[in-house]
């Protein structure tokens, strides 16, 4: 061969590339960010913090911060699971790229998981938590009326006995 380049018309002719169908548009939040992760079943806390992006002991606050428990191997190293990483890409990009604080990334955390939102630790719907109110006020009324009742018949005035239990 000698060291020229083929002429135009002699080119070699190249085969056409298979090109990958489009990906179909990433979802939104769990399933996209799971899906990139290796397949694994566990990641100790440094794999965990290279695939994040962070430092590890930004996943140990993370977890404090967001109520994260996870599970620990026999010699008690931090065990992640895909989940798990999954919801650390998620507070990342709500801290690090969109700009929230914690308690506005845990607020939106809680949102897009259902409609609870956690405060100070408790997990509240604030569907559930209205007919619990409805039904507390129910009740209350229903206390108040057999009150009367009583009243009326003498029975359970609280200043009738000594203990206060509003028995005679």
């Amino acid at each position: 061969m000698s060291g020229k380049s083929p002429a135009p018309e002699e080119a070699v002719e190249q085969p056409e590339l298979e090109l990958a169908p489009p990906r179909p548009p990433a979802e939104t939040g769990f399933e996209a960010e799971e899906a990139e992760l290796p397949d694994k079943l566990f990641f100790r806390i440094g794999e965990a913090a290279t695939l994040v992006g962070v430092e590890p002991h930004a996943l140990r606050y993370w977890e404090s911060e967001f109520k994260m428990r996870p599970t620990r191997s026999p010699a008690g190293q931090r065990m992640y699971r895909r989940k798990d990483i999954a919801r650390f890409l998620r507070i990342r990009r709500l801290l690090h790229e969109e700009g929230f604080t914690i308690a506005g990334a845990r607020k939106a955390l809680a949102e897009a998981a259902g409609g609870t939102v956690e405060s100070s630790g408790v997990s509240m719907d604030p569907t559930r938590f209205g007919e619990a109110v409805e039904r507390i006020n129910e009740v209350r009324g229903r206390i108040g009326e057999l009150r009367q009742r009583y009243a009326m018949v003498g029975v359970g005035a609280p200043d009738s006995n000594k203990d206060g239990s509003g028995r005679a």
